[in-house]
């Protein structure tokens, strides 16, 4: 039996390709590094190692080096690319 993948709905692809966007400009602006200070001196590094610590390393790593905008530019891209095909679906709703 093949499994029918879900569609989803407009809604949904604007809301992803809004979370996209809004990633792509905290990047852009160094907020990682804002929520890394404010998560590490909450939380502390002591403990186990988790996705989200992991996470904040990530983009904390990536807002130093020169290529974070390359990496802002593929968000961006599939932000836009996700609303303009939410939009889309809406117009042919109507």
């Amino acid at each position: 039996m093949a499994r029918k993948e879900r569609v989803n709905k407009w809604h949904e692809d604007i809301f992803t390709g809004s979370i996209s966007v809004i990633i792509g400009i905290t990047v852009l602006f160094n907020g990682f590094s804002y929520l890394t200070s404010l998560f590490l001196s909450e939380e502390g590094v002591e403990g186990e190692p988790t996705k989200q610590k992991g996470l904040v390393a990530f983009f904390s790593l990536l807002e130093g080096g020169w290529w974070k905008y390359f990496v802002v530019l593929i968000f961006l891209a599939i932000g836009f690319l996700e609303i303009r095909k939410g939009m889309k679906k809406f117009q042919l709703r109507k």
